[in-house]
């Protein structure tokens, strides 16, 4: 862990994820005109079996951690590190929107808070963490990335105990999330996809902050079982302008 940095347990949000959650494909059996694999620089667009996301979609899915994430930051002058094992969408559902857009929420339990490396069982999160954005699919650098955004408000605020914790109760979670393929391939359509942040486009253009202070997103986690209704788990992707 790098020296003043935080280690936080959420995705995103590898966000929002994760936020993290969250470049999931949807299903239309319809072709969004010059939106198709074989030309993908037309427009964003999620993908299920080859096919574009043209309405707005309810997809189901479940998260994996891979890596356990780890949102890097500091507060008090000391490493912070709030790490979560248990995620997943809240309600179990997502909604993909044409030209690469999504809304969802993701939930957090099971998180335990370290000062310095130590655990502070006062400390612990307020659970569960609920965290909330809007996914957009983008070009940077040559990569396809997913950006993730909260308008003028945070992703999630995390509670503490005021009485046993010096943390500030809340500390909000935001800025921009990015989130990239770790394949690194994610115009291929699979059934499941490795995410982790995408920290090229995160230094150069912004990304997430802890309160008041520069954050980063270390970890991996697997996104898989994407179905809408009673589907059997599809193949999902995404194409970017």
């Amino acid at each position: 862990m790098s020296k003043g940095k935080t280690r936080f347990g959420l995705l995103g949000l590898c966000v929002t994820a994760a936020m993290a959650l969250m470049a999931f494909g949807g299903a239309s059996a319809a072709q969004a005109a010059g939106c198709t694999p074989t030309t993908p620089t037309a427009k964003p667009c999620w993908m299920l079996n080859n096919a574009n996301v043209t309405a707005d979609t309810t997809v189901t899915a479940t998260i994996f951690k891979d890596v356990l994430t780890l949102l890097l930051s500091k507060a008090l002058s000391t490493t912070v590190a709030i790490d979560c094992t248990e995620q997943g969408l809240v309600g179990g559902t997502a909604l993909l929107q044409p030209e690469g857009k999504a809304t969802g929420k993701l939930e957090f339990k099971n998180c335990t808070t370290e000062l310095g490396g130590a655990v502070k069982t006062g400390c612990k999160p307020v659970e569960p963490i609920i965290a909330a954005g809007t996914l957009e699919i983008a070009l940077h650098e040559g990569e396809a990335v997913v950006k993730a955004t909260n308008g003028l408000s945070p992703f999630a605020e995390i509670g503490f105990n005021e009485k046993t914790c010096a943390l500030t109760n809340p500390t909000p979670i935001k800025g921009t999330g990015w989130i990239l393929d770790c394949i690194p391939d994610p115009e291929t359509e699979l059934t499941e996809h490795l995410i982790i942040e995408g920290k090229l486009a995160a230094e150069m253009l912004g990304g997430l902050k802890f309160g008041a202070e520069p954050a980063s997103i270390d970890g991996s986690v697997i996104i898989k079982e994407v179905k809408v209704g009673t589907s059997a788990a599809l193949t999902f992707s995404i194409l970017a302008d």
